[in-house]
């Protein structure tokens, strides 16, 4: 029998997109022995794994100002952009309860994309027994330079996977995957541009 992988990119708002794709196929009982996933991808990767319809939007559209975790407030809050407490430990933990024992019973091989501070390499990490090593994972794949701190994961600092590796075609053909489906959220024709602000990114 053929191994399918699945790779899913980041993107941030964009892994919304995503959810409905992921949504649609939990309700029909598609699954996967392997997915990867980068950055807002990592997070849609562990709620399919959870097999939790719904959880991803829920946690990234909503109106009640306490589930906010990006903006002004945040920042001066956190002095960061985004309130990673917030996002990996308070929504698991109380506002959107994560199905940990679901995640880790799963067959489902799942790794997730950061990039290692002290090389700029991607680095694939799993985790299928602690979960506060599992909620350090992902902060470390969504730590989007500039905008949070480095995410130390067992001593080492990491930053948001898309920055090495965003689209972890190849690494799913390493794990031995035979074909892999690949969920995007732009076009076909999209093609990345420099960005304005990288050198204000590398200083910070």
């Amino acid at each position: 029998m053929e191994k399918i992988g699945l790779v899913l990119e980041g993107g941030a708002s964009r892994g919304v997109f995503t959810a409905g794709v992921l949504d649609y196929w939990m309700e029909q009982g598609i699954t996967f022995p392997y997915v990867v996933g980068v950055s807002a991808g990592a997070c849609n990767a562990a709620d399919l794994v959870s097999k939790q319809i719904g959880r991803t939007r829920n946690t990234m559209i909503h109106k009640d100002k306490k589930y906010e975790y990006m903006g002004l407030r945040t920042f001066f809050k956190t002095r960061q952009l985004m309130d990673m407490d917030l996002i990996f430990r308070t929504f698991p933990e109380e506002y959107f309860p994560f199905d940990y024992d679901t995640y880790f019973a799963s067959e489902t091989e799942v790794e997730y994309g950061c990039t290692d501070c002290h090389t700029g390499r991607p680095v694939f990490l799993s985790e299928k027994q602690d979960k506060d090593r599992l909620m350090d994972i992902l902060r470390a794949s969504c730590a989007m330079p500039g905008a949070v701190h480095p995410v130390l994961v067992d001593g080492k600092p990491y930053v948001d996977g898309g920055l090495s590796d965003s689209i972890p075609v190849k690494r799913a053909f390493e794990m031995g995957c035979d074909k892999v489906v690949v969920i995007q959220t732009r076009g076909r024709n999209f093609r990345m541009k420099p960005s304005r602000s990288t050198k204000l990114i590398a200083r910070a």
